[in-house]
């Protein structure tokens, strides 16, 4: 039931649990279950402990070298003190008791016991109960209990290695944060950090690999730009723009939770990014010859005007915005929009040189010409944006006026 829910190493390989015993056993316990495990291995008979506590921790499968890196990893005051942050002590007759419940798989019961009197062990044991059934929320709150008292930091250094080691208690908080940190995920964690100083510690580890992930995109992105051809160009920015939205999103959302949009940090690189996004989205349209350019470049510089922060880079967002909405509905045209402006153009010199002689101006079947020539593209126009759009009517009624 147990065994598939616990995933922190710490806990599964904690040196302590290979040796059988517990953070604060004394030195000829652990010695003991050392021989006793060299016995047992050495005729290829399974050992145990009671500590192994196989229902709610995965399986242990000892051997010699397993046995002698536990061993090895438990040499230095140091490091005895760090696998002690996250296993069990006992101290006091209550913790009997409990272990008795534990130990026999009745884990709500033994923390019962611990919750009845607060003591640096009923805490510490919490601590690693609320860990096994990955319950973040009560193991933040014993910890912060804990870690809270130096009295009881004192004592949980001096529980474990004496007063010989020379161990930093005011890192042991820290610690045991960045250890967590390592196996679980930081946003299990923080929604539960109410102390302030562990708050800011623990943001700061969550925050700058986010930095660094978008930072790190921006850059691929601009490897793009370039003065090659004008399709390529526009094809690799247009996939550089819409490959750095998406492989971004998901990390500017993880920061917006850890940084309010006021914060100035969030708001450089929240900047910097739109920034690259909508020159993607410019070095595309500028370079493209698609009909559908506008709304493909509109895609980004919509998303860039969603996530800029500051007036600036928002007010730059926004013209460009604009002028797309702006050209956007004559941009399918703008061929044929461009080959009639000629035809009217050619129209109305021929007006302008009617007072000429008559083998000098224009023939009135050049005139029929320009205007049979008109047709394919005003039918172009009517078909693409429909007999009603006020666009086709504009130049039809341009072309019939200067043809008159």
């Amino acid at each position: 039931m147990f065994v598939n829910e616990i995933r922190m190493n710490v806990l599964n390989n904690n040196p302590y649990r290979l040796l059988g015993v517990y953070a604060n056993s004394l030195t000829k316990e652990r010695l003991a279950n050392h021989n006793r495990m060299k016995a047992f291995l050495k005729v290829g008979k399974p050992v145990s402990f009671p500590l192994d506590l196989p229902q709610y921790l995965q399986p242990i499968n000892r051997t010699d070298a397993l046995v002698a890196d536990a061993d090895a990893k438990l040499a230095l005051p140091k490091d005895q003190m760090f696998y002690a942050l996250f296993w069990f002590i006992k101290t006091t007759p209550l913790d009997d008791i409990a272990f008795n419940h534990l130990i026999a798989g009745e884990r709500n019961k033994a923390e019962d016991i611990w919750q009845k009197k607060e003591t640096l062990s009923s805490l510490q044991n919490r601590i690693v109960c609320a860990l096994m059934p990955n319950d973040y929320a009560r193991a933040v709150s014993c910890a912060e209990a804990l870690y809270g008292n130096m009295q009881y930091v004192g004592q949980l250094v001096s529980t474990v290695i004496g007063t010989g080691g020379n161990v930093d208690v005011t890192d042991l908080p820290f610690t045991f944060l960045d250890a967590l940190c390592e196996e679980i995920d930081v946003q299990k964690i923080l929604p539960h950090i109410e102390n302030s100083i562990w708050k800011e510690h623990i943001s700061g580890k969550a925050i700058n690999p986010l930095i660094d992930t978008i930072q790190n995109a921006i850059a691929i992105a601009k490897k793009s730009r370039g003065n090659g051809d004008n399709v390529l160009l526009a094809k690799a920015r247009l996939s550089a723009g819409k490959c750095l939205m998406k492989s971004t999103k998901e990390c500017l959302l993880q920061l917006r939770n850890y940084l309010s949009t006021s914060d100035l940090q969030y708001q450089m690189i929240a900047d910097k990014l739109a920034q690259e996004i909508l020159q993607c989205g410019i070095d595309y349209f500028n370079n493209t010859n698609d009909d559908d350019a506008p709304q493909q470049a509109m895609f980004l510089q919509n998303y860039a005007l969603s996530i800029a922060v500051g007036t600036l880079v928002k007010q730059r967002c926004k013209e460009n915005v604009d002028t797309l909405t702006e050209i956007a509905p004559q941009y399918v045209v703008k061929n044929e929009l461009s080959r009639l402006t000629k035809h009217i153009q050619e129209l109305r010199e021929s007006k302008d040189n009617s007072w000429l002689p008559l083998e000098v101006s224009r023939s009135l079947p050049d005139i029929r010409k320009i205007i049979t020539d008109c047709i394919p593209d005003l039918l172009a126009i009517k078909g693409k944006m429909g007999a009603n759009a006020d666009l086709y009517i504009k130049v039809a009624s341009a072309v019939v006026s200067a043809a008159v």
